[in-house]
């Protein structure tokens, strides 16, 4: 991979390296048989992966990369995802 292209690279690759720490993290925290308790909560996956879509293109504009096209997502990525959140110590 020419220079320029790596720098590009290594953002996906952290991002991914992160997401595979937290999976562990969850895992890890299920292992120990934690009391944790978890409150359902709406997502709005739409806006997250357009605010993703500016971050690189920003990032890519910084590092003097091209950043590719907009995305476009498919019909099947639902608006919404329910995710399961830490309910706040104490409460």
């Amino acid at each position: 991979m020419i220079a320029p292209n790596k720098k590009c690279g290594d953002h996906p690759r952290q991002s991914a390296n992160t997401l595979l720490g937290i999976d562990h993290d969850v895992l890890e925290m299920q292992d120990r048989g934690s009391r944790t308790t978890l409150n359902p909560e709406n997502f709005d996956l739409h806006y997250m992966l357009k605010s993703l879509e500016e971050i690189f293109a920003l990032r890519a504009d910084v590092k003097k990369c091209s950043a590719p096209p907009g995305w476009e997502l498919s019909p099947e990525v639902p608006p919404f995802v329910r995710l399961m959140r830490q309910a706040a110590s104490g409460a």
